[in-house]
Formats: structure tokens, C-alpha cells, sequence
């Protein structure tokens, strides 16, 4: 899987905002869970955790930031989930790309590639394969 850096997600998040669509994918998506990446040639990791409930949880550094999204119950002929996402807070802390601007109201349309195994991922601001980051890699769930 192609990496780019943490600045290009940003990035997207500025240039490709697009309108929320109502309600939220169930559990059974296999998006659902906890994400983790760490920029190439950086000591800082991030984590991506999405809910079954539509709502989203994002560390990046210090920043730390809470969504909502809606996510295609399937991918593409290219694999391809679309995901459309908004920032519903931002602590303003910096993230791995150094910034610490507030993204509160960001709205942004991803597509997300998940690998046959269903435990890595990438997102790119194109279902093309280009402009991406990751892979992310899935967290385990630890059963008590």
C-alpha cells in the first residue's frame, strides 16, 4: 500500500467537503472497529476508532477530534468504500503533520481500500489508488 503523509489527509479535509447523508452503517461493517498508523519517518501515531453508532473517535499527537460519518455498505469495482465524514470537535492540539489548526465543521468525502484479510486499510481523497495514506492496520479486540 502506497504512504503519503498525514498533511495530505488534511488536505482533503479542506478541498473536498461535501454534504453529511443521514443515519449510520451498522456493526456488521467491517470499518467498525479501532485503526492505528504511524507516518512514515514520525514518532507519532495515529488512531482511527469508528462506531457502529455513525460516530467517530481521532487521535493525531495531541489532536484529538470527534466525527460523525456514513460509510457505502459496499466497495466499488475498484474496492472502494466511500466514506463521508464531518469534524463535530477539535481540541486544537497539533497532530503528526504539525498542525493545530481546528477542523470543527470540516466535512470531506474519502474512499477507503481495505485489504482481502479486512486488517489494513488506506484512504485516499480519489477512488483512483493515488493520493493515499496508510496502510492502517486494524487494532486487535481484546476479549475479556
Amino acid at each position: 500500500m502506497k504512504r503519503n503523509s498525514p498533511a495530505l489527509f488534511a488536505l482533503g479535509l479542506a478541498l473536498a467537503a461535501t454534504p453529511m447523508l443521514a443515519g449510520a452503517r451498522t456493526s456488521d461493517h467491517p470499518l467498525i472497529g479501532s485503526w492505528t498508523w504511524q507516518p512514515e519517518g514520525k514518532s507519532c501515531t495515529e488512531v482511527y476508532t469508528w462506531r457502529s453508532n455513525g460516530t467517530g473517535h481521532v487521535t493525531s499527537g495531541k489532536e484529538v477530534t470527534e466525527t460523525r460519518f456514513k460509510i457505502s455498505d459496499t466497495p466499488d469495482e475498484k474496492g472502494f468504500y466511500v466514506f463521508l465524514d464531518e469534524v463535530i470537535k477539535d481540541n486544537k492540539g497539533r497532530d503528526c503533520g504539525g498542525s493545530s489548526k481546528d477542523d470543527t465543521g470540516s466535512k470531506t468525502t474519502l474512499y477507503i481500500q481495505m485489504s482481502p484479510d479486512r486488517n489494513q486499510i488506506r484512504i485516499c481523497l480519489k477512488p483512483t489508488g493515488d493520493q493515499c495514506f496508510g496502510p492502517l492496520s486494524r487494532v486487535p479486540v481484546v476479549e475479556i
